[in-house]
């Protein structure tokens, strides 16, 4: 039998919440557990980005488009933790998905009103800033390569030279193209990702800075943003997402 609600979450505790209000539920802290179940058919999954297992909320995400679409999903993590802004972006963007709530934003009363109206749980700021904003994600991604450059970015300081002159596969003006790219789209994903936040619009410093600065911009945002910049599945989903051919990066 499978119940109304998924619930894809690592900790334990919180399905005891959801239990109080919708009754049955399938957890899941594992998305290789999700996929040995060959279950489907829910009304609304909630699904955290961290997972016991290397799979991400992507890979979850993967098997529902798949196998149950029509299940509304609802990204249900703690944006402020290391990468899930980017990750309920991505999601809102390449997924579509239904609605993104905080762990602590999803009371008895936001969740009575999932059960009994079917009311979205998002915040209606929270909506309007991944409508109009989680495009931007593609702009990570300018080059179908990208998965590779960002998984060695830190390693090497940030350096496209140096990347290239370690990796043959890379060329120096391909690589300091990306480089140029990103930095454009990391200084407006910042704005952005600060207003999902709640935070207030802060000065950056102007594009096409001095090669040195482009390095400190695009290293400090990758490590704060590793879990999704590192996630086992990126690679999968951004290599059939295809980004590099969106109109954002024409």
């Amino acid at each position: 039998m499978v119940a109304d609600v998924l619930l894809v979450e690592d900790l334990e505790g919180f399905d005891r919440q959801f239990r109080d209000i919708f009754g049955e539920v399938d957890r899941f802290a594992k998305f290789g557990d999700l996929a040995a179940s060959k279950k489907r058919g829910w009304s609304y999954a909630f699904v955290d980005f961290d997972l016991e297992d290397e799979a991400t909320g992507f890979s979850v995400l993967d098997y529902l488009h798949e196998h149950s679409p029509g299940t509304k999903i609802v990204i249900y993590t703690a944006l402020t933790e290391n990468g899930r802004a980017l990750f309920a972006m991505a999601a809102r963007h390449w997924y579509n998905v239904w609605a993104v709530r905080e762990k602590h934003g999803c009371t008895d009363d936001v969740l009575i009103a999932v059960r009994d109206e079917g009311r979205n749980p998002s915040i209606d700021r929270t909506n309007e800033i991944l409508d109009r904003e989680s495009w931007r994600i593609d702009t990570l991604f300018p080059q179908f390569d990208s998965v590779k450059l960002w998984s060695v970015w830190v390693e090497y300081g940030g350096s496209t030279r140096s990347i290239a002159d370690a990796f043959k596969y890379f060329t120096r003006t391909q690589n300091d193209k990306f480089g140029t790219q990103v930095t454009a789209a990391i200084l407006e994903m910042r704005i952005h990702i600060g207003a999902l936040l709640g935070q207030r619009s802060t000065p950056v410093p102007a594009v096409g800075g001095k090669r040195t600065d482009n390095k400190v911009i695009t290293t400090t945002f990758v490590q704060a943003n590793s879990a999704f910049f590192h996630a086992g599945d990126l690679a999968r989903v951004v290599s059939r997402v295809r980004p590099w051919e969106s109109e954002s990066n024409r």
